[in-house]
Parts: C-alpha cells; structure tokens; sequence
C-alpha cells in the first residue's frame, strides 16, 4: 500500500500545484496590467522592470512544464500499477516528486521577483 498512498499524495500535490501556479498566473497578469497604468501615467519606466517580469514569466513556464511532467509521470505510474513491477512505479512517483518540487521551487522564485518588482516600483514613486 505504500508505493500507492505515494502515488496519491503526489497527485494531490500535482493538482495543488496548479492552483498555486492559476494563482501566480493571475497575479503576474494583474502586477503587468498595474505596470502599464503607471507607465500611462508616466509615473514609473517599465524597462527597468522588464528583466523581473521577464524572469517571473519564465519561471512560470518552467513551473507549468515541470507540473506537466510530474503530472504525465503519475499518470503513467497509475497505469503501470495494473502491469509493472513495484520498482518501476516507485521510480516514477519518486521522480514526479522531484519534479514537484523543482516546479513550487519555481513559483517561490517568480513570487521573489514579483517582490523585487515592488520594491523598485515604490522606489521609482519615491514611497
């Protein structure tokens, strides 16, 4: 039973991580939108934000890429419980977890350069 209570726990946490990720993609698309106002207002420059939102979007991209692998993985593993040897599930699902990680390792870092975008921005509006 335990290779199979892995198996869930990391689908569980698979789908966690896409709820965080749906949550970071709408604050990234909310702080570009809050940019860009007061880049109209000509209250701040943007190109001395680009390079942190840049960064945020592309680890957004490798986080989405990492769940989707994790989550394929799993999906695999599911099905090779009916026909393969314990190893091979066990390799999966400790592979998929690593995944996981390395994919909330990935929102951590764009959430610090949603931070860091912050800051500058209070600096440039003299707050």
């Amino acid at each position: 039973y335990g290779q199979k209570v892995a198996l869930i726990a990391n689908f569980i946490m698979v789908f966690k991580e896409k709820e965080a990720l749906e949550i970071a993609d709408a604050r990234l698309e909310k702080i570009m939108s809050d940019l860009k106002k007061l880049e109209s207002a000509k209250l701040i420059k943007r190109e001395s934000l680009q390079s942190y939102l840049n960064a945020a979007i592309q680890q957004l991209s490798r986080a989405k890429l990492l769940n989707k692998k994790a989550s394929d993985l799993l999906f695999s593993a599911a099905l090779a419980t009916f026909s393969t040897a314990p190893t091979e599930i066990s390799k999966k699902t400790e592979d998929a977890k690593q995944l996981i990680k390395e994919s909330f390792y990935e929102i951590k870092s764009a959430y610090q350069s949603f931070l860091e975008i912050s800051k500058r921005v209070k600096q440039q509006l003299s707050l």
